[in-house]
């Protein structure tokens, strides 16, 4: 079982209820998830709404999964500083330890409110490597409070499988719904028959950049998935085959096994394929493509970084040319200011249509506003966007929903529900003033 310690100081606090293991006890509870994008929505909101985390029920071999700790009501030294550290195993349904790493930091800094939950400072990634037996498999955390001398244990359950995810979509709105929703409740394994259905060639042609930037993203972080697409790729008509060639091309796969095995056709697509540039998303982002690649990136994870730099597009407005210049630039620098226009546009409507229907980005603007060094004018156009707690989208109609509640777990739809949208209805907006957290100094 392979595993990585991802480890950084992490200071919110939030108020939120855990198991009790006891009055003199630290109390705390285990999280294995596929989401990875937990610490931004845990540390990067101000509103007082607590991130919804679903813990996964099952793993594939070589799937990567990440394990987080809660805890609260550790004691502390007279300069407040906590010292809790655990050990974390593995073991199987016949007792065997499959993995086991000791003294892992959870909390070593000064902390205002001992009972408040705070979310350990290590996070581990995990995954189960080729040939582990299947079966269900304990995690079990052993937490040390080093200050109060108090331990306490908890645990949670993971069963690996073999693979078998299979999903399928009746319609482009339901794709395009499983794929904005998808941050919520990540189903890795349902990526691969939502990247088939993505490569049909009109949707493929017309939503290239961002479900391409959606699904580098999820593949990045689920190269399990690679073999089994490999393994389909021979079995797709010529046409979705080429979509595979981009995505492997993207994640930079080199196995010699399969491009050898590429006919003459397939292997002058791919040279074409290799020529394909993406769009830099570091630095100033300066083309509308990149915005694309961004949001992609932002609904296969819910990182708060992809959002960040779609927000600073919002710096590249142009305030001293004149109306005429920017629609009919002529000289370098007049085309070069209309383009950085034309972004900021794109990245300001973009920002006000997903506001209106998803609460974490509004939360993580308002967070932005607060704690960011973006410019008055940018603040100021971003205020109104999450002030805006109700949509002005209505919701998909009970048949749709229907068919979505088909398609997905019990899991993924209860996740999407509430956030599934359709049409307009211009009469339904309201404003609300987001409240901050309360974390103590």
């Amino acid at each position: 079982m392979k595993n990585t310690l991802i480890a950084a100081v992490f200071c919110g606090l939030m108020t939120i209820g855990l198991a009790s293991s006891g009055e003199a006890a630290i109390d705390a509870k285990l999280i294995a998830t596929c989401d990875y994008g937990l610490q931004d929505r845990w540390h990067q909101t101000i509103w007082t709404e607590q991130p919804e985390v679903i813990p996964i029920d099952k793993v594939y071999e070589e799937q990567s999964f990440w394990v987080y700790l809660l805890l609260s009501n550790f004691e502390t030294e007279g300069s407040k500083k906590a010292s809790v550290v655990f050990d974390l195993k593995a073991i199987s349904s016949d007792g065997q330890t499959q993995f086991e790493r000791t003294d892992i930091v959870a909390v070593d800094y000064q902390v205002a409110d001992p009972s408040a939950v705070l979310l350990g400072q290590s996070v581990l990634e995990v995954s189960f490597e080729k040939g582990t037996p299947v079966g269900t498999y304990q995690l079990v955390a052993d937490i040390r409070d080093k200050i109060g001398g108090t331990t306490t244990q908890v645990r949670t359950e993971v069963e690996l499988r073999e693979f078998d995810c299979r999903i399928e979509f009746a319609s482009d709105s339901i794709f395009n719904q499983w794929m904005m929703n998808y941050y919520k409740n990540p189903s890795p394994g349902n990526a691969l028959d939502a990247f088939k259905y993505f490569s049909r060639r009109d949707l493929f042609e017309e939503s290239y950049f961002p479900c391409m930037g959606f699904f580098i993203e999820v593949f990045s972080k689920n190269q399990f998935l690679i073999p089994f697409l490999t393994n389909e790729y021979h079995y797709l008509p010529f046409e979705k085959r080429v979509p595979v060639l981009v995505l492997l091309r993207y994640l930079d796969y080199k196995s010699l096994e399969f491009f050898s095995g590429l006919d003459e056709r397939e292997g002058r697509a791919y040279q074409t394929v290799q020529k394909r540039e993406l769009p830099t998303t570091e630095g100033e982002i300066k083309t509308g493509t990149a915005l694309d690649l961004l949001w992609g990136q932002f609904w296969a994870s819910g990182r708060y970084e992809p959002l960040k730099k779609i927000v600073g597009a919002l710096e590249l407005r142009v305030s001293d040319v004149d109306s005429v210049t920017l629609k009919n630039p002529t000289t370098p620098e007049e085309k070069r200011t209309a383009q950085r226009n034309q972004v900021y546009k794109a990245a300001k409507w973009s920002l006000g249509a997903t506001s209106k229907s998803f609460d974490l980005i509004r939360n993580y603007l308002a967070y932005m506003v607060e704690r960011e060094n973006f410019s008055a004018s940018t603040n100021e156009e971003l205020t109104p966007m999450f002030t805006r707690k109700k949509s002005n989208i209505s919701p998909l109609t009970p048949e749709q929903l229907e068919m979505l509640k088909k398609q997905m777990t019990p899991e993924q739809f209860e996740m999407i529900k509430n956030n599934a949208v359709q049409v307009k209805n211009p009469n339904f907006e309201e404003e609300q003033t987001p409240k901050s957290k309360k974390t103590p100094q």
